[in-house]
C-alpha cells in the first residue's frame, strides 16, 4: 500500500538472503511474490525492502536498488499490487558491497528479460523441493 520511489533505495547492511543454495542453484527461478516489504528504514538513512515467496514462506529475499527499479517497471510503483506475480531470479556472481568479496546470489531479472523468463518453466528447482523437506 506504499508507493515505491525507486530513487530512495540502496542495500542494506543487514541482509537475510533467500540463498542460491537454499532454491538448489539454478541459473534462473521464477517465484510467486506472497508479501512486499518495502520503506524498512536502515541505520544509514537509506531504505531497504524485500520479498516473501509463496514457495518458500520461511526466507525473505531482500532486493537491491536494480531489482527494485525492475519490479516498480513490471509490477507498477505500488507494492500492495506486487503479491501474487511471478518475478524472475537470475544467478549472479557480483561484488559484496561491504567487504569487495565476490559472492553469487540472485538478482531479480532485468525487466527487458521477464517475458522471456516466465514463458519459460517457472518451476521450483527439483533439488530445492527435496531439500526443504
Amino acid at each position: 500500500m506504499a508507493k515505491v520511489n525507486p530513487s530512495e533505495y540502496g542495500s542494506s547492511e543487514h541482509r537475510l538472503k533467500l540463498t542460491p543454495e537454499v532454491l538448489g542453484s539454478p541459473e534462473t527461478v521464477v517465484l510467486t511474490i506472497k508479501e512486499a516489504t518495502t520503506g524498512i528504514e536502515t541505520g544509514d538513512g537509506r531504505k531497504a525492502a524485500f520479498l516473501v515467496f509463496e514457495e518458500y514462506p520461511e526466507y525473505a529475499y531482500w532486493l537491491n536498488k536494480k531489482g527494485i527499479l525492475a519490479l516498480v517497471e513490471r509490477l507498477g510503483g505500488d507494492d500492495f499490487d506486487w503479491p501474487r506475480h511471478r518475478v524472475p531470479l537470475r544467478l549472479v556472481q557480483t561484488s559484496n558491497p561491504t567487504t569487495g568479496s565476490s559472492v553469487v546470489t540472485f538478482h531479480v531479472a532485468p525487466a527487458w528479460d521477464w517475458d522471456e523468463l516466465l514463458a519459460g518453466t517457472g518451476k521450483v528447482p527439483e533439488a530445492a523441493e527435496s531439500d526443504r523437506e
